[in-house]
């Protein structure tokens, strides 16, 4: 549990997908680092998220509930 205020999962990888399971509670935002096409899957989580793409390609699966998503230069792929 992120607790109060605003907390943020940070990734960075070369290339992968940080997949988020149902058991991340308290977060309320997401951000690609670096400058690999990385992505995040966050359908299995239970609140909505602030997702930020980094310059890649990034593929972002959001929330089933009100995300806002910012991905960023590059052609990235947005679902949910």
């Amino acid at each position: 549990d992120g607790g109060a205020g605003i907390d943020t999962i940070a990734f960075a990888a070369a290339t992968g997908t940080l997949v988020l399971s149902a058991g991340v509670v308290g977060v309320e935002r997401v951000v690609l680092l670096g400058t690999g096409a990385t992505g995040v899957d966050a359908a299995a989580v239970a609140s909505g998220l602030t997702v930020v793409g980094n310059g890649a390609a990034n593929a972002i699966t959001g929330t089933a509930l009100v995300d806002t998503v910012e991905g960023g230069a590059g052609n990235d792929a947005l679902v949910g």
